[in-house]
Order: structure tokens, then C-alpha cells, then sequence
């Protein structure tokens, strides 16, 4: 988006009184004119830019994590009556 463009939405968002009710107005009837995959990649990016991790995204993180690192444990197994065995209990 060039500079002209900008201003071009902030001359609108004037034009329509630049208070709150404007910037909601314009911001609402932007949502419906951009395709559905840009506004969610713009919120992560900005959500990402500006620090802004929902808990529930921080909690599946912890999870992988947690999950990545006990994959990445070494197993010891032995085969016995016909299967192999993790010596940690897990069976395959």
C-alpha cells in the first residue's frame, strides 16, 4: 500500500467525522472487502510484531515443547513374548 493510499483512508476516515464510530465504520466495511486469508495473516503478524501470544496459544506451545522433548528422550526396548517393549512401559 503507497503513501497516496493511506492517505487516501485517512482523508475518508475525516471525512466521515474521524472520531471512534468512523474508524469502526471504515474498519467493518474493510473486513468485508478483503479476502478472508489476509485478515488472519495480518492479526497473527500483528499479533506476533506487537508481543500479543493469546494463553491458550501459549499453553499449545508448552504442550509441543513438552511433547517434542520427551520424543527426543532415548528409549531403551527389548523384544519379549513376540512384541518390542519400551522399557518405560510403553508397549508398540
Amino acid at each position: 500500500m503507497g503513501k497516496q493510499d493511506t492517505n487516501n483512508i485517512y482523508q475518508l476516515l475525516e471525512d466521515l467525522g474521524g472520531d471512534s464510530k468512523a474508524e469502526r465504520s471504515v474498519l467493518e466495511e474493510l473486513m468485508q472487502w478483503l479476502p478472508c486469508m489476509t485478515l488472519e495473516k495480518f492479526v497473527d503478524d500483528f499479533r506476533r510484531v506487537n508481543d500479543m501470544i493469546i494463553e491458550e496459544e501459549e499453553e499449545e506451545e508448552e504442550e509441543e515443547e513438552e511433547e517434542e522433548e520427551e520424543e527426543a528422550k532415548p528409549r531403551l526396548v527389548r523384544f519379549e513374548d513376540g512384541r518390542w517393549q519400551f522399557l518405560n512401559n510403553q508397549n508398540v
